[in-house]
């Protein structure tokens, strides 16, 4: 199939910065996920790579080709689009063919066996002679697949497919496109504002903010070493918990809990006392039902529950924290008004700087004690 590269692309409009010296390339047949928030510039990247929009900066190659003045057209890249954009007046067998039908170098019968095909394919095959109006939500967003793929596209270009599908149709169809892709071989690109959706999918992720890629790593490295606070907060539901807290002399001390205060061991070469973002994930607190508290163990009170089938989550309001958050097995009898203890599990714990938002690396060394912005400031009320 192809491979695109990203060279120092910059995309402005006006006195905004959509895409910000972007620089990265997608391996030949990867499914890789544009994800990040509304506005963050996703859509605006893979318009790009289309060629739908032109860089301010930078250039766009599709197997060491430079496309970047190349017109979408010309691009030999299919894009299917959020409100898959069918003609309402022409059947089924219509719409999948009618990229076919403009290229005009095959003949009917041609045309007819390939559609068949790729009906088939989307298990679609017996609504060809359907009307566009006749059609469930997941039966046009098929159409729609079909009738990008049909053409056997070079690269395969997806913005936020699913995100007008209900919940159980969006679940079936994340299985089918991934399954569809690697069947054919297609390199792609997901665009998607669902952090869920784009850790099934992708085998690589790409979080963007404000322009700029965060990260850019497969699905677990992303889960299970954020590259900054961003990343840390956006990917993950519920979210990561983070508290200031100050390291040194091996061992992270959280206060803001009432009174209490938290000490958990790490692994660090940092020296003398730093201030730092510590980062756990809800999965990785430990939670004991007896409440002895102190050292290692914090005694906190449930205020509230959120059942998931075979998890649940326990929320917790301490003084001075926003919110912390940790799951447990359904079977744990243990729910909202209970004294239970907890700790983060210390191989599993974060640290971020509090300045820059920067993971710290296990083995950093400690510089000055870096205060903390008012940004990151906990409540000590």
């Amino acid at each position: 199939m192809s491979t695109i590269r990203l060279d120092n692309v910059t995309k402005e409009f006006s006195d905004v910065t959509a895409v910000d010296d972007v620089d990265f390339e997608i391996e030949d047949s990867e499914l890789l996920v544009l994800v990040g928030p509304s506005g963050c510039g996703k859509t605006t990247l893979l318009r790009t790579i289309t060629g739908l929009e032109t860089p301010t900066e930078g250039d766009v190659y599709i197997d060491e080709n430079r496309v970047t003045d190349i017109p979408a057209r010309k691009r030999d890249v299919a894009l299917v689009f959020q409100n898959f954009a069918l003609f309402p007046h022409m059947s089924v067998f219509e719409n999948i063919s009618f990229n076919l039908r403009m290229q005009g170098d095959l003949d009917d019968g041609e045309i007819e066996a390939r559609v068949e095909d790729i009906a088939e394919m989307l298990d679609i095959d017996d609504l060809l002679q359907r009307d566009i109006s006749e059609l469930s939500g997941g039966q046009k967003q098929r159409v729609s697949l079909g009738r990008a793929i049909v053409t056997n596209p070079a690269a395969f270009m997806l913005d936020e497919p699913l995100a007008n599908l209900d919940a159980n149709l969006r679940d079936q169809m994340e299985t089918e496109i991934v399954r569809l892709q690697k069947r054919l071989g297609i390199t792609t690109v997901h665009v998607t504002h669902n952090q869920s959706e784009a850790m099934t999918m992708g085998d690589r992720i790409a979080v963007m903010n404000d322009g700029e890629i965060q990260q850019l790593g497969s699905p677990e490295t992303v889960f299970y070493e954020p590259a900054n606070l961003f990343v840390a907060r956006f990917i993950g539901s519920p979210t990561m918990n983070l508290v200031n807290a100050t390291v040194g002399d091996d061992r992270v001390r959280v206060g803001g809990f009432g009174d209490a205060t938290l000490s958990v061991p790490v692994e660090t070469d940092i020296v003398g006392d730093r201030s730092v973002v510590l980062g756990v994930r809800p999965e990785h607190v430990a939670v004991r039902q007896d409440d002895p508290g102190g050292g290692e163990w914090l005694s906190m009170e449930v205020a509230f529950e959120e059942f998931h089938g075979a998890n649940r989550y326990l929320f917790f309001d301490p003084p001075g924290i926003e919110e912390f958050v940790a799951q447990v097995d359904s079977s744990e009898n243990v729910g909202t008004g209970d004294r239970v203890s907890v700790r983060p599990v210390p191989d599993q714990v974060h640290l971020f700087d509090p300045a820059s938002g920067e993971r710290i690396d296990e083995t950093a060394v400690g510089e000055s004690n870096t205060p903390v912005p008012e940004s990151h400031k906990q409540d000590d009320d």
